[in-house]
This record gives C-alpha cells, structure tokens and sequence, in this order.
C-alpha cells in the first residue's frame, strides 16, 4: 500500500496511486512514472519551489535526482520560478568537486 512520504501528510492510498491527492501535499507517490522515463523511488526533500524524488531513470538504468517544480509556485509567476529552476540547474557547473560528475 502506497503512502505519502510527505512527513506532514502519510495518507495510505491504495495499490495503482501515483499522486496524493491531499490538495496541499500533492506529492508523487513510490513507482509513479514522470515523463514516460523516471520511475520515484523515495521522496529526498521538500521546499518552497517544489520536491526532489529519487528516482530510476528506466532508458539509462541509473539513479537521478528529479525536481518537480510545485503547482502553486508555477501557478502564481511561473516566469520567474523557471528562471530559478535553470539558474539552480546551472549551479553545479561552477563547482569541482570530485564526486560530482558533469554530463
């Protein structure tokens, strides 16, 4: 049985859900499918702009770190929560640390 991993919400759903449908949670449930290639594993953190999943990408067969923007952030002046979206996206390339790998 699926549940939120949201700490503030844990609604149990039954087998098949994919999203919670507490309006003001709306996190992506375990086994969901984004964009037809990433399947969630885990929910890594929550935050103003949106939530980052773990997940597996299925056409690479490795592990990624998905953000998904919120509803409400994109709703209300989805110019600007873009323009963070790619300024963060583009954060890594400054740093060198030998861990982090660059694509």
């Amino acid at each position: 049985m699926p549940r939120c991993q949201n700490p503030r919400c844990r609604t149990d759903y039954p087998p098949g859900t994919y999203r919670c449908t507490n309006p003001h949670c709306q996190c992506l449930l375990p086994d969901a499918i984004v964009a037809g290639r990433y399947r969630i594993e885990t929910l890594l953190g929550i935050g103003g702009m949106g939530a980052v999943y773990r997940a597996s990408d299925t056409f690479e067969m490795t592990q990624v770190a998905l953000k998904i923007i919120s509803a409400a952030t994109s709703n209300t002046d989805s110019a600007i929560a873009i323009e963070r979206f790619r300024r963060e996206a583009r954060m890594p390339i400054n740093f060198t640390i030998r861990i982090l790998c660059r694509y």
